[in-house]
């Protein structure tokens, strides 16, 4: 046996234990003990990271971090992805406060939160945030890159810092519900660079949300956006539901009605139409302009829809008077209601003399009854002259109307000629010719001006 074990040692070069050695276990303990734990301790890549990230290296602490997370074996490991943040921290606010860096500093400390089992024992014992740190320096980022009208550059940085934000929310690392300012200047910049779906986003949540005032500005104007946003992609149910958001949070403002006008008008809605400027005037009594358009409306109507029925055709055209004579009552100096006024008198006793042509006279009964046609026409048209000289008058007291509103002026004189000329007054038609005359005398019209004035003359 001896020989045999002696033949083995030579041929391993190897001590080989006689059999049944008292001195086998102890060897082999001292053996595994040298192994395990004498053997050389080497610094974990998280610590030497550290150190080179203290010296500000921050270029070799990336190197060793990226390196290690390559390594299928580290990508979990919270330590190394709370660093990289920190590292791309610091390079983004050594470079102008890049969004690019920051934004890959957002992912790493992402992955820290999912991959910690220590509830952010790190970030505590470390005392700082890089969450927070992500938030300000964005921050600062898109403060300066708008201020420098860089609005592309500001939107990557605004949106940036909502990001880093939400993750604090997550976290439980603010009890802001929102980051009003950013989300403001995320969707200006946006509408700065025509990104109008980019805009619409952030803007709806600040009227979603119905905030009416950030770092004291009032917000009108964005809730205006929205709904002329959605009203340019033909989205009619949208934009009048933000109108009526408007509306709500902003009663006192005309724009909200006015739009949800338009839209009716759109759609085409007889009923919704004046029912709409029904409300305009019931919550803006002083408003001229929306009687006036509202008198426009039932005059349309009444000579679109219902020319043949008498009774619908006079009460539209009666509410329509009243609308006009109040927008007179407001504004007493405004032409425009003063010329229809007298129009719809005129066209009703143009209306009155047709039927008073229409009967056959057989008898002092129908004959009585042309003779009342013919008065009343007779009435209408001299109610319609008052409206009319309220026209010119309007004109000599005011330097205000442009070149389009003076046709009104022509419009009237037109008007009282025609008169005249039923009523066969030829002294008034000679002083209207000339009033006509003078008025293209004024706009420069000398060819027109000499016909009128001719006529005034014959």
């Amino acid at each position: 046996n001896e020989s045999l074990t002696e033949k083995a040692r030579h041929q391993t070069h190897e001590y080989v234990f006689p059999k049944n050695s008292p001195m086998t276990s102890k060897a082999l303990f001292i053996a595994i003990f040298i192994l395990t734990v004498c053997r050389p301790v080497h610094a974990q890549p998280y610590e030497i990271a550290k150190k080179y990230y203290d010296k500000n290296d921050l270029a070799k602490a990336k190197e060793i971090v990226e390196e290690a997370l390559d390594n299928p074996a580290r990508t979990k490991d919270a330590r190394l992805w709370f660093m990289k943040s920190r590292i791309y921290i610091g390079m983004a606010e050594s470079q102008n406060n890049s969004h690019p860096l920051y934004a890959q500093a957002l992912e790493a400390i992402e992955k820290y939160y999912q991959y910690d089992t220590h509830h952010g024992s790190l970030i505590k014992s470390e005392g700082l945030n890089p969450a927070l740190m992500i938030y300000s320096g964005e921050s600062r980022g898109g403060n300066n890159w708008y201020a420098k009208r860089y609005f592309r550059e500001a939107l990557d940085s605004y949106t940036g810092a909502l990001d880093a934000f939400s993750l604090m929310k997550l976290q439980g690392l603010t009890t802001i519900s929102m980051d009003t300012s950013a989300i403001l200047y995320a969707g200006v910049s946006a509408d700065r660079i025509h990104l109008s779906d980019t805009a619409a986003y952030y803007y709806q949540m600040i009227v979603n949300n119905h905030i009416i005032n950030i770092n004291g500005n009032d917000m009108s104007d964005v809730y205006k956006w929205i709904p002329d946003y959605f009203l340019k992609k033909n989205m009619l149910d949208s934009s009048y539901k933000y109108l009526e958001t408007g509306r709500i949070v902003f009663p006192n403002e005309l724009y909200w009605y006015q739009k949800q006008l338009e839209i009716c008008q759109k759609n085409g809605n007889a009923e919704s139409i004046l029912k709409k400027f029904s409300d305009i005037t019931m919550h803006f009594p002083e408003n001229y302009i929306s009687f006036y358009n509202y008198g426009i409306a039932l005059h349309q109507l009444a000579d679109s829809k219902y020319a043949n029925d008498t009774l619908q055709y006079d009460s539209l055209k009666d509410l329509a008077v009243v609308n006009f004579k109040k927008c007179l009552e407001i504004k007493p100096d405004f032409p425009n209601a003063s010329l229809v006024l007298a129009q719809i008198h005129f066209n009703a006793g143009v209306d009155l003399q047709k039927q008073a042509g229409k009967v056959v006279i057989t008898d002092s009964m129908t004959k009585k009854k042309s003779l009342e046609y013919r008065s009343q026409a007779e009435q209408k048209f001299n109610q319609a002259i008052p409206f009319c000289l309220n026209v010119e008058n309007d004109f000599k007291s005011s330097k205000t109307f442009t070149k389009h509103d003076s046709t009104v002026l022509f419009d009237s004189y037109d008007l009282l000629l025609s008169i005249y000329k039923l009523q066969k007054d030829k002294t008034k038609m000679t002083v209207t010719y000339q009033k006509m005359g003078n008025y293209f005398e004024n706009t420069g019209d000398h060819e027109k001006a000499s016909i009128y004035f001719k006529k005034a003359t014959e």
